[in-house]
């Protein structure tokens, strides 16, 4: 992965999306990477927002 890599955010508001409850599957484009956080820029609630994810978080988006 590298910036500009077009990515699915895991997320799950509350809960841990191991137990599969509530899970939402966000694309987004990753800005920035760390050993340990990858910056995202995400649409989230129709609002752009950058966030800070943990890189277990993300997988790559099979669509390119």
């Amino acid at each position: 992965m590298k910036p500009g890599d077009r990515v699915m955010w895991l997320y799950c508001k509350k809960r841990s999306f191991v137990t599969g409850y509530g899970l939402q599957r966000i694309p987004g484009v990753i800005m920035h990477i760390c050993k340990r956080r990858i910056r995202l820029k995400v649409k989230l609630l129709g609002v752009e927002k950058l966030v800070n994810v943990r890189p277990e978080n993300v997988i790559c988006d099979s669509d390119g």
